[in-house]
């Protein structure tokens, strides 16, 4: 999952929190951004339980989503106990 989206892992800057509007109980939403991208990393911080949650970022675009061990996901489904999901976005 850090190989496949080393873009932001590892190239990228990290911008914590700065731009990142998330609203979810138990959840956790860190930023990195590269060029006129950012990727988010939505964290499910409860151990036991899936969560919903909102992750949006002014003036940018949501364009995908990725979660390790899965091939399909969306942005709009609960996010599992204590996993995380990658969120695309790209500036209008």
């Amino acid at each position: 999952f850090e190989n496949s989206n080393s873009d932001f892992f590892r190239t990228g800057k990290f911008i914590d929190e700065e731009g990142v509007e998330v609203t979810g109980d138990d959840i956790m939403a860190k930023g990195f951004l590269n060029g006129n991208r950012i990727g988010v990393v939505v964290w499910n911080q409860h151990l036991t339980e899936e969560r919903d949650y909102s992750v949006s970022v002014p003036g940018y675009r949501l364009t995908g989503v990725s979660e390790p061990g899965r091939k399909s996901v969306t942005n709009t489904s609960p996010l599992s106990a204590n996993s995380i999901r990658l969120l695309e976005f790209k500036k209008i």
